[in-house]
């Protein structure tokens, strides 16, 4: 399988499908954020693409063509997978923490939430919270670049002061690439001014 985007799927082999045919399943799900990206499966006889939430495809055997991509619902998902969903972890937190406009300097009230994403930290015992800014697209790409990256080292800095280890922090920056909301070029959209925390 390869994933255009990042995509979430349950997969399971050797299973009943419809108490039919056996063989393996693959189901698309969103994540956490409801997105939910792109999977290509492939066998040596040919692909199936995935794209949308619920598609599912099946493969009767490693050697044979992936079937067609239909919708599964998901009652039938969760009768299929109910194992594997009964040890699924906790879905991730999502904090996004907004900035003012052509600066590393939050909000007031994405401030006061940083106390949020300390408490949510600890009541996980996380060891594993994603730092990822972000800008709109007024100004230059190359310069939101930078400026995406100098948020989510004030957000990081925020953090450490409040006393969540560094090595518990993982941190990237996408400049004007991955808007919340798409806007046109040169525009202004506060809440594209974002760092996204993400507490797993």
């Amino acid at each position: 399988m390869r994933g255009q985007r990042l995509a979430i799927v349950l997969l399971l082999g050797t299973l009943c499908v419809s108490c039919a045919t056996k063989g393996t399943i693959v189901v698309l799900v969103p994540d956490a954020r409801g997105h939910t990206g792109h999977v290509t499966v492939s066998t040596e006889a040919g692909v199936a693409s995935l794209s949308e939430a619920g598609q599912a495809v099946v493969i009767a055997a490693p050697a044979t063509k992936p079937g067609d991509p239909y919708f599964m619902s998901e009652k039938k998902r969760e009768g299929i997978f109910q194992d594997a969903l009964a040890v699924e972890p906790e879905k991730p937190l999502v904090f996004n923490l907004y900035f003012k406009s052509d600066s590393d300097r939050m909000t007031a009230d994405s401030l006061s939430l940083l106390k949020d994403v300390v408490k949510a930290a600890a009541e996980r015992d996380s060891r594993d919270i994603s730092i990822n800014g972000h800008t709109d697209r007024s100004g230059d790409a190359d310069y939101n670049m930078r400026l995406s990256n100098a948020r989510a080292h004030a957000v990081r800095a925020h953090l450490l002061e409040l006393g969540i280890a560094p090595t518990s922090l993982s941190l990237a920056y996408f400049g004007e690439g991955d808007p919340l909301v798409p806007t046109a070029d040169n525009v202004h959209e506060a809440r594209n001014r974002r760092v996204e925390i993400v507490v797993r």
